[in-house]
């Protein structure tokens, strides 16, 4: 049976695809993953204290929090989280509050969650959905994992998909079948090894044959990169 997923440490960033890159004489730099910018990090960090501007805190932040970094620090990127939330930045009190939902500690990041949910922020929507889901709140947790669908988030699409594919109290196999594809084409690892099943073989609520052969193209090239790197 088919569980909802609960994060193993979800890297809890907005710019969760920005980069360390190489190190250049003893700097060490990272590249933004949505503008590509490279910024001199070790010297983020040698002028740390006047720091303003947030944006500069968060690179030095996400140097602190990855752990594949040089300079990984839970603690540090705790301190500069902080600085960040005391400068009022709203998605610093979410990141917060993920940090203290992936401790087991719900009912503590909910402050930080709703003041993210008030914005509309994607990791509070999704994470207040998943809180809602731990409570058996089915049909609130479903609000916010489709606000966090709509937002790009793909665990919220996921997570959508297997309370409506599963759970008798909101079960709605079209809604099901929508959100099962939403979760595959916005990228989660999961999703892919039903949307062929889903769309066609067995389908949820219709045929869908587009989304059957993307499931099958994306099947072929799975099996075929196992082989050839076995």
């Amino acid at each position: 049976k088919k569980k909802i997923r609960k994060p193993k440490k979800r890297a809890p960033v907005k710019r969760s695809n920005d980069v360390l890159s190489s190190h250049f004489g003893d700097d060490l730099y990272i590249q933004d993953g949505e503008t590509g910018k490279t910024v001199n990090v070790s010297e983020l960090i040698r002028n740390y204290k006047n720091l303003t501007e947030v944006s500069d805190l968060h690179y030095v932040y996400e140097t602190y929090r990855d752990p594949s970094s040089p300079l990984h620090d839970p603690k540090k990127a705790a301190k500069v989280l902080e600085r960040m939330s005391a400068m009022g930045d709203v998605h610093s009190y979410v990141l917060k509050g993920v940090a203290l939902f992936n401790e087991g500690k719900e009912k503590e990041a909910l402050p930080y969650l709703k003041k993210g949910i008030e914005v509309n922020d994607s990791d509070a929507n999704y994470y207040y959905g998943l809180y809602l889901n731990h409570q058996k709140d089915y049909k609130n947790a479903l609000v916010y994992y489709e606000k966090a669908s709509a937002q790009g988030e793909p665990s919220g699409s996921f997570n959508a998909f297997i309370l409506y594919f599963q759970t008798d109290e909101v079960k709605d196999p079209k809604k099901a079948q929508y959100y099962l594809n939403q979760a595959f084409n916005q990228g989660h690892p999961k999703a892919a090894a039903f949307v062929l099943e889903g769309n066609l073989l067995n389908p949820i609520d219709h045929i869908d044959e587009d989304m059957a052969i993307l499931g099958l193209d994306w099947d072929v090239k799975h099996k075929r990169d196992r082989l050839l790197f076995k």
